[in-house]
């Protein structure tokens, strides 16, 4: 058996770190490279559009048909729809939300009887997300009202999705 010289120990355990530290750091590096190129299922990821290309492939009309027919009207008076992006500011920082966003003027005028007791009632949405990955918007539309003697409400009555890959709607009321 042959004697290990003591003095090269030091030496030999520092290259077998050095090459363990190389090797999980190029492990590390590869791992990290095809996370960003993969989703949870394997499948590639596709690089996120931009807001700009997002608003002009963006069809607001059908969603505007659509709550027009769920009312029993021909168009909401005043109604705009859009896709955008804006900042939500809170105490614990900012946070930048995209998705769409509803309002109509004051449909007061067609509800009949109701003026009695409300002051207001517009279209609006009530929630609201966009999924970066998969480029689809979703929100809830309801009715929200101000009652004449003060306070509000609102009653969801449509569920909207947008697929931003195929350009077409999906909608669903809350019954349904």
């Amino acid at each position: 058996m042959k004697d290990i010289d003591i003095s090269q120990i030091g030496k030999i355990i520092e290259e077998n770190h050095r090459f363990a530290s190389s090797y999980y750091s190029a492990n590390e590096q590869i791992n990290e490279e095809i996370s960003l190129k993969l989703d949870a299922e394997g499948k590639e990821k596709k690089e996120p559009i931009a807001l700009e290309d997002l608003q002009k492939i963006f069809d607001p009309e059908p969603l505007a048909a659509e709550i027009a027919t769920r009312l029993g009207i021909k168009k909401v008076p005043g109604l705009k729809i859009l896709f955008a992006q804006e900042i939500l500011k809170s105490r614990y920082g900012d946070t930048t939300k995209s998705g769409v966003t509803i309002q109509s003027d004051n449909l007061i005028d067609l509800t009949g009887i109701m003026k009695a007791t409300f002051k207001a009632i517009y279209v609006q949405h009530f929630n609201r997300d966009f999924d970066k990955e998969k480029n689809v918007a979703w929100l809830t539309v309801c009715l929200a009202w101000e009652h004449r003697d003060g306070g509000t409400n609102g009653s969801t009555f449509l569920t909207a999705w947008f697929d931003f890959n195929t350009k077409k709607w999906t909608f669903r009321g809350i019954r349904e």
